[in-house]
């Protein structure tokens, strides 16, 4: 998946679909992120359901748990 800076401007009218498609990739795969700032807020929202999802309210934060990606920055 290529994301580009107009993809994330137009997100929330037309690409409602790609935060499915993030979502499952980054719960079933380890994904590679290059050059990316990771500041995006929706980016961040949907890395946040990920990680509710994956590691629940009340699980210890030192459970043992996999990274979602690698970043090269």
């Amino acid at each position: 998946i290529v994301l580009t800076r107009e993809s994330y401007i137009r997100y929330s009218e037309q690409w409602a679909a790609l935060e499915g498609i993030l979502q499952a990739t980054l719960l079933t795969r380890h994904m590679l992120f290059v050059g990316f700032s990771f500041a995006d807020d929706n980016f961040l929202r949907i890395v946040d359901a990920v990680r509710r999802i994956v590691r629940p309210r009340g699980t210890s934060a030192e459970a043992p748990h996999s990274p979602y990606g690698t970043a090269l920055m």
